[in-house]
């Protein structure tokens, strides 16, 4: 057998590939940032610097036989640190550190165009399969979604009440997961978009997390106008003058809601704003995640358009007087002068476009705006009327204390997400 002391003092790769032992231990701690390849170009940091400067001293490491032996080794090459992350090595060398149950409750009606990418997507996601759950809560739907659905390794629960509320509620009942994280039917999760969502729980302080979403392929006028309006609308949200988190993606702990309750099912839209206001005002923390990410399909047409903000500004009316905010027209859609000048922006790009070929997305910018100026007047028309039942059954105010609110990570200074919505009023979109 050929000794070591005559042998040329190896090189980087091939004093860590020659190894069988090392190969797979170091290869597993880095992460493949160091090449088991002679041909490969090294990496440069101050693990690789500190393995290279003993193999150039002509030492060779042996196999590791254990967490002693690997415990050893690593505390004399000066990484024990980031080993005992890895590892999880807290106080027990052989303790490995096992992620939580995870549910994930997607809320479903009617969504055969989109649940198929959606379920994939989430079953994608480089998160253990034996650590995860996925909830679809089919809310009534009348197409194909259920046949879809059963041909996925998923929970399937029907939940006959229509409304968003009541489909989430019945979802955090049917799951089993120490986290609850929430997505819509019409989102693709990124493939890391779990375990950064699972990552971002690594203190205990915090109780709920809010992922990004971004838009998913903008292609329709409408669509083009909602990705610009809003183009990362979950920091959009946290950085507004009343913190939320949009329930495209967001995870909570599940005792949030024993201590919290559970989705509002009497407000038709705007649940996401009112748990996360009353889970800001109980002293929670919320924490803001940019790698958690999810793209999400906004309506492709003017007419769906019109009805999400039409639905978007009842919701609204209804947590002003739930919470006690101003509210009003004005509040609701802004001054009726805005509307005239939003027409009249509207009727000067059209005829650019026209008549001097002008941007065409200049034209759809200014009619969509308008479109979303005229839903939320209209609601603002209508909504107290449908709200009697509330006036004759009134809740409780809370009174809102923004100053004690925690929001951690979110900083809106230099962002233009953070500004994309402008000074909007509590609940507007």
């Amino acid at each position: 057998m050929r000794s070591h002391s005559s042998a040329r003092s190896p090189s980087r790769a091939t004093w860590l590939g020659g190894h069988r032992g090392c190969r797979g231990l170091f290869a597993g701690l880095l992460g493949g940032c160091i090449p088991l390849d002679r041909r490969s170009v090294p990496v440069e940091n101050p693990v690789t610097r500190r393995l290279s400067a003993l193999s150039r001293g002509g030492r060779t490491a042996k196999r590791a036989g254990g967490p002693q032996c690997r415990e050893r080794r690593f505390r004399q090459l000066g990484v024990y640190p980031v080993y005992s992350q890895v590892a999880g090595l807290h106080g027990n060398r052989s303790a490995r550190v096992a992620p939580p149950l995870v549910s994930v409750v997607v809320p479903v009606r009617n969504g055969q165009r989109t649940i198929e990418a959606c379920l994939t997507s989430i079953l994608r996601c480089d998160f253990p399969e034996a650590r995860r759950e996925v909830v679809v809560v089919d809310n009534a739907s009348t197409d194909r979604t259920a046949n879809i659905v059963h041909r996925y390794p998923v929970k399937y629960v029907h939940e006959l009440t229509r409304g968003r509320s009541h489909a989430r509620n019945r979802g955090i009942q049917a799951s089993e997961g120490s986290i609850v994280a929430f997505t819509d039917a019409d989102c693709v999760a990124a493939g890391s978009w779990l375990r950064e969502l699972v990552k971002a729980f690594d203190e205990d302080a915090v109780s709920g997390v809010a992922g990004e979403i971004l838009p998913d392929h903008p292609s329709t006028p409408s669509q083009v106008y909602m990705a610009r309006r809003k183009p990362c609308w979950q920091r959009a949200a946290l950085t507004s003058p009343w913190p939320y988190a949009v329930t495209a993606n967001v995870a909570f702990r599940r005792d949030v809601f024993d201590r919290i309750g559970a989705f509002d099912p009497l407000l038709p839209t705007g649940e996401d704003q009112d748990i996360s206001w009353r889970f800001l005002q109980a002293g929670l923390t919320l924490r803001y995640a940019p790698a958690a990410i999810v793209f999400h399909r906004h309506r492709s047409t003017a007419w769906e358009f019109f009805v999400q903000q039409l639905g978007w500004a009842h919701g609204s009316w209804r947590l002003r007087s739930r919470y006690g905010l101003p509210g009003g027209l004005r509040a609701q859609g802004g001054q009726r002068s805005g509307l005239v000048t939003l027409t009249t922006s509207c009727v000067r790009a059209g005829c650019s476009y026209l008549t001097r070929g002008g941007s065409r997305m200049d034209f759809y910018n200014a009619q969509f705006a308008l479109i979303r100026e005229v839903a939320w007047h209209v609601a603002g028309t209508y909504s107290p009327f449908l709200a009697l039942r509330d006036a004759l059954r009134p809740a409780p105010r809370v009174r809102l204390d923004v100053r004690r609110w925690r929001v951690r990570d979110a900083e809106p200074v230099g962002d233009p997400a953070a500004r994309a919505l402008g000074p909007a009023t509590p609940g507007k979109s």
